[in-house]
């Protein structure tokens, strides 16, 4: 084994970038009605989003 890189890491994480920058401007039309709905003993972070478009 040892230490290696993976060719497509670099790829992988300009994709990633590119996705959350798109994804924050979505998101900053909408707001929070309610805080989120967490369920689940062995599951984490939010099922259910309360948002409106502003």
């Amino acid at each position: 084994m040892g230490i290696h890189a993976c060719i497509g890491a670099q790829f992988a994480n300009m994709q990633l970038n590119i996705a959350l920058q798109k994804l924050v401007l979505i998101l900053k039309k909408y707001k929070e009605i309610t805080p989120p709905t967490f369920d689940g003993i062995y599951t984490r972070g939010a099922t259910k989003y309360n948002l409106e478009r502003v």
